[in-house]
């Protein structure tokens, strides 16, 4: 079992005809209870077997069953600090079974079709997931990258004249030479940038980098003197406001689309809309399923009352992920949400 990292994302979008297994498990506090971690996954595994065995022969289910009992995952959610996900398929992955946190409130679940199940890890998402942070100080600047909740390097620059001298002339050239480079990485990954450290600095950085995912929310303080939990704290929590903020603002979009011939509210027309390419933005209410099947060429639906088999999927996580493969702009809203009362709205381009 291993680590999704964000260069195999975009894997989690493969369509086959072999099993793709999803496995969501909450770590919501009015749930959680170390002791029945282990009943939880294995109610998940036995209804993973009903389904495989409409499908495929014993001996192919019991190989999948086993691979997924053998890689413990009750014990590695117990030890997280998050939900999570698992994805399984073979061949997939190097054959390994990959994990991920997930930030949405979700319930535990399991999906075993022809594509995995991404929909919870879309918070708003016209890009892979996670984000860049970048802390500095006139000594160092380093770039990071989130996953799973903690930070893995990407890069490091050092100001060797930085620790002999403080003058300000000094760290402006040093921040415009590492910009340079910042400026490719944050680029090639399209994902939003946090800046840490004291208000000159980020004042700084801001205008050298050019990005538009760089967010207003940054952390300020001195990062040398600032514990790693503390800082994962804070970039987490401007993290936070940063979707928040991305979110309110694309579902004023919305609001104000309301009433025009491009919002859409039937499925079907938003489904052979979205195969074609034509949908810019794609509402999905969280934790609600539509079982059945979406033809990808044509965006025919045929529904099921519920998953029977594994043939059969989420309509709408198809749907999302149909829409992002055309560059659409994903949003899975809360469901209290006050400005949509339908399951799904899709806007025109």
């Amino acid at each position: 079992m291993k680590e999704l990292s964000p260069e195999s994302f975009h894997l989690l979008n493969e369509v086959t005809s072999r099993p793709m297994i999803s496995i969501y498990l909450s770590k919501d506090d009015t749930i959680f209870d170390d002791k029945k971690c282990e009943t939880r996954v294995n109610a998940l595994l036995g209804k993973a077997e009903f389904l495989l065995l409409k499908d495929q022969s014993r001996l192919v289910a019991e190989k999948i069953l086993m691979k997924l009992k053998e890689a413990n995952i009750s014990e590695h959610f117990r030890k997280s600090n998050r939900s999570m996900a698992y994805f399984y398929s073979e061949g997939l992955f190097s054959d390994h079974i990959v994990h991920t946190g997930v930030e949405n409130n979700i319930n535990d679940f399991i999906v075993i079709a022809d594509s995995f199940h991404v929909k919870p890890l879309i918070k708003i998402s016209s890009t892979s997931r996670g984000y860049i942070v970048i802390t500095m100080s006139s000594r160092a600047i380093n770039v990071l990258i989130e996953n799973q909740g903690h930070f893995a390097r990407l890069d490091s620059f050092r100001n060797d004249n930085g620790v002999q001298s403080k003058a300000k002339q000094n760290t402006e050239m040093f921040f415009q030479e590492a910009a340079q480079e910042i400026n490719r990485i944050v680029s090639a990954y399209k994902i939003p940038v946090i800046l840490a450290g004291v208000k000159d600095h980020i004042g700084h950085m801001k205008k050298l980098l050019d990005s538009p995912h760089l967010s207003p929310h940054s952390v300020v303080g001195n990062v040398e003197k600032m514990k790693s939990v503390e800082l994962r704290e804070r970039v987490m929590q401007a993290a936070g406001e940063y979707f928040e903020l991305v979110e309110n603002k694309s579902l004023s979009a919305l609001k104000h689309a309301k009433g025009s011939e491009k919002f859409l509210e039937d499925l079907n027309l938003i489904a052979k809309k979205a195969v074609d390419g034509k949908i810019a933005s794609l509402y999905v209410k969280e934790n609600q399923f539509l079982w059945g099947s979406l033809n990808r060429q044509t965006g025919e639906i045929h529904f099921n009352s519920k998953q029977m088999n594994t043939k059969d999927d989420d309509v709408l996580d198809d749907l999302c992920q149909v829409v992002l493969s055309h560059g659409g702009e994903v949003v899975v809203y809360k469901e209290n949400n006050s400005y949509i009362n339908s399951l799904v709205v899709g806007i025109e381009k």
